[in-house]
């Protein structure tokens, strides 16, 4: 009888111990790779003729989908002119636990054709070929606030 007690004991003791060193290798795992997934403008460009270039001096929201919603995991976003250099324009934390969409503000200074870019730890996703032509702001209680593109 003492035997079996002492069988039952050893048994629990070592699936103990297993789990245990399974739940640590769980915990210890590198961490997936953090990425962008995708990147876009959200706020409509031009109307009309004007569809598909967005205004000098307006200001539109850019999001990115990102693999890893961690705050130390900061979503770097960058314009870079055609033929020029990219230049940041803002670094967002992602919520920790929350949306794996962060946003940010691009307040484009000059008409050209730039590149937008987000990137997270490296990884990076681009918007090509954006057109950016005059155009001025309207206040939110005309037209939603909206760009009017003038040239």
């Amino acid at each position: 009888m003492a035997a079996q007690k002492t069988n039952r004991i050893r048994v629990a003791g070592g699936a103990a111990a297993l789990i245990a060193a399974g739940a640590l290798s769980v915990a210890m795992a590198a961490p997936a790779s953090a990425n962008v997934t995708s990147v876009g403008i959200d706020t409509p460009s031009g109307y009309g003729s004007s569809q598909g270039v967005y205004g000098a001096g307006c200001s539109y929201k850019v999001s990115a989908k990102v693999s890893s919603v961690v705050a130390k995991d900061k979503v770097t976003f960058s314009v870079t002119p055609a033929g020029g250099s990219p230049t940041q324009f803002a670094e967002v934390e992602p919520t920790e636990g929350g949306s794996n969409t962060v946003t940010a503000t691009w307040k484009p200074s000059a008409p050209g054709v730039y590149t937008i870019t987000a990137s997270q730890n490296g990884n990076a996703k681009t918007v090509d070929n954006v057109k950016v032509a005059n155009g001025i702001q309207l206040p939110d209680w005309f037209w939603g606030g909206n760009c009017l593109i003038t040239g």
